[in-house]
C-alpha cells in the first residue's frame, strides 16, 4: 500500500461538538442534545426525546460551573 494521500486526511476540524466540550454556564446532556445529531438518531419523525422533556419539566441537574466574575 502506498502513502495516504495528504489531501483527504481528516484534520478533526469539521467535526462537531459534543457534551465532552460544553462551555461554562450549560448543561452537557442539553448541549449535546443540540449539537450532536446522533443523541436524537433513535427517535422517529415528530417524536419527543424522553430526556429533553425531562429537562423541560425538571430543570437542569447539573450546569458546567463558571469561572468566577472578578467584575464587581
Amino acid at each position: 500500500m502506498g502513502k495516504p494521500d495528504p489531501r483527504h486526511r481528516n484534520t478533526g476540524s469539521s467535526k462537531k461538538s459534543t457534551g465532552t466540550d460544553t462551555p461554562p454556564g450549560e448543561c452537557p446532556q442539553c448541549w449535546q442534545h443540540a449539537h450532536d445529531r446522533r443523541a436524537h438518531r433513535h427517535l422517529g419523525p415528530r417524536e419527543d426525546c424522553p430526556q429533553c422533556v425531562d429537562h423541560m419539566i425538571n430543570g437542569h441537574p447539573y450546569l458546567v460551573p463558571k469561572k468566577p466574575s472578578f467584575w464587581w
